[in-house]
């Protein structure tokens, strides 16, 4: 008899032992699709502010762009020769904050250049200098606005030159007058907005392909360590390809949570290096002392 109630008791512990461990793959699936759906929505959150980033900086460059198809319209009135810059520039700067400066570059020439307090440096031959004449060269030959940079500007920091070539007809003929220039100084042209990524507790990386002659990306700007950052691409009005990387300071909240996974296998179930069959008879005393007095 004692036989046979041991056997049921056995199988009653091998019971046992199989629920507890479909309980821990129970938990393991559910919190798997817990950690799942958290890492979707804190992706989606970071992918919302790289999405808003990228919109803010869209519409910065685009107001440059503007900058330097006014200025191009300038030339153009005045048949190529403008005699109002300063006056003209001035009024551009006070409703555009996106610029740090704005300049006239007849025959490739830069002659004018609003402010020109502290960017005196600025007046050069765009043509033949070696980092910007190629550039240059490119836009006159293709007709097309092209943006250079990240840069560092002859008259100091880094930044972002907009070039838009200018064509007059004369004689029935095209003939190039020169460039219209507009300069954004990094990292001053996205620092609200950079700000803004800080304060919410993000670190992040924003690249630039240099230019149709360098397909290469180059860092803009950069804050805080990155560990899986989202990467969201996007293209400016001025056909500049961006790569923006964005990931919390602090790390994934997601991944915290593995700790949690591990605390619930070592409480449903603890391993041992003992044989199952003694562990089973050690419960069997417990369960059924006065069988074992026998």
């Amino acid at each position: 008899m004692f036989k046979q109630l041991r056997k049921a008791n056995q199988n009653d512990y091998l019971l046992i032992t199989a629920t507890l461990i479909l309980l821990v793959v129970f938990n393991l699936s559910l919190l798997s699709y817990v950690q799942g759906q958290q890492k979707a929505a804190e992706r989606d959150q970071a992918l919302a502010l790289a999405t808003g980033f990228s919109r803010t900086l869209k519409c910065e460059i685009k107001n440059a762009l503007t900058l330097s198809m006014t200025l191009k319209e300038l030339v153009l009135a005045s048949d190529g020769k403008v005699d109002n810059f300063s006056t003209v520039a001035k009024d551009l700067l006070a409703e555009n904050t996106a610029a740090s400066n704005l300049q006239l570059a007849p025959k490739g020439k830069v002659t004018e250049i609003y402010p020109l307090k502290g960017n005196e440096a600025g007046k050069i031959n765009l043509l033949t200098d070696p980092i910007r004449g190629p550039l240059c060269r490119y836009g006159i030959s293709h007709q097309v606005t092209v943006t250079q940079g990240p840069i560092a500007l002859k008259q100091g920091g880094k930044g972002l030159v907009i070039r838009t070539p200018i064509f007059i007809k004369k004689r029935g003929k095209k003939q190039f007058w020169g460039f219209a220039v507009v300069v954004m100084k990094i990292p001053q042209t996205v620092s609200s907005t950079a700000a803004n990524l800080k304060s919410a507790g993000y670190s992040y990386e924003l690249e630039k392909q240099v230019s149709p002659l360098n397909t290469s990306y180059k860092q803009v700007m950069q804050k805080g360590g990155l560990h899986e950052p989202i990467t969201y691409s996007f293209t400016t009005a001025d056909n500049s390809k961006w790569l923006f990387k964005l990931a919390p300071a602090k790390g994934w909240r997601y991944n915290k949570s593995n700790w949690f996974m591990g605390y619930i296998v070592i409480i449903n179930f603890k391993p041992t290096k003992r044989p199952i069959a003694d562990c089973l008879a050690d419960m069997e005393k417990y369960v059924f002392p006065e069988v074992n007095k026998d």
